[in-house]
Parts: C-alpha cells; sequence; structure tokens
C-alpha cells in the first residue's frame, strides 16, 4: 500500500492513507497549487536550452503583460536515488506563467517561436514542455 502513494511530502500522503481520505490530500493539493499559480490553475511552460540560446529566445518573445518569465536560471540535472545530483552543462531552464484561458495562445507563442529559430537554422534547440510535472 505504501508504494502506491506518489512522490510529495510524505506527511501528508500518510496522515491521507491513515485517514483513509484521498479526496483530502487531493483538495489540499489543489489548494496549493491554485495559491503558487501552478497546473491545473495557471498554464506553464517549461523550456530548456543553452543559456544564450534560452535567453535570445525568452527576448524575441512578444508575451502579454500578464505573464510572466521566471528564470532562465542554471538547470541542475536530477540524478537517480542515492547519486549526487550534477550539474547540465550550460543548459538553463525557464518557466513561462499564463493563465489557464491563455493556454493554448501560450502554446502557439512558443511553437511559433520554435519554427522562426528552425527557418533560422538556430543551432542550438529548445525543448518545451506545456503544464511540465517536474518544474525544476
Amino acid at each position: 500500500v505504501i508504494g502506491g502513494i506518489p512522490p510529495g511530502p510524505p506527511l501528508l500522503a500518510s496522515e491521507a492513507l491513515v485517514r483513509w481520505d484521498p479526496g483530502w490530500l487531493a483538495e489540499r493539493e489543489l489548494a496549493e497549487r491554485v495559491e503558487l499559480r501552478l497546473p491545473p490553475a495557471a498554464a506553464l511552460a517549461k523550456l530548456i536550452g543553452p543559456r544564450g540560446a534560452l535567453s535570445e529566445a525568452l527576448a524575441e518573445l512578444d508575451l502579454p503583460g500578464q505573464w510572466e518569465v521566471i528564470g532562465p536560471s542554471r538547470r541542475i540535472q536530477r540524478a537517480p536515488r542515492g547519486d549526487a545530483a550534477g550539474d547540465a552543462g550550460d543548459d538553463a531552464v525557464a518557466l513561462v506563467r499564463a493563465p489557464l484561458a491563455d493556454r493554448d495562445r501560450l502554446a502557439e507563442i512558443l511553437l511559433a517561436m520554435r519554427a522562426v529559430r528552425s527557418a533560422r537554422k538556430e543551432p542550438a534547440a529548445i525543448s518545451v514542455t506545456l503544464d511540465p510535472v517536474d518544474i525544476l
């Protein structure tokens, strides 16, 4: 039974198991995500690429005023359990947060950014993930 608990704060998951109330845990998780403006309460895109290329791409984006860009910052590669985390080289990560109603527009803008970079034959690839499970 314990093996089926999703990763997260173990005390909350344990309490939900003791209470036999997974709904309580889900409601609490959703409330925290609303407060932090994370999916599913907001649209979020994670961009990963070389720092210089990522900074350039973000500078060229024409984003509405209420959208928020977080980063870029150095990306830390997650290591398997028991191993030390390592540096992901020159890779950086940035987040673009938008209101949930603008999720499709966010996808269109980021798709257009990737298309322009491809048409210019930019050597550095930028990976884009909408509503990522892991934001680090």
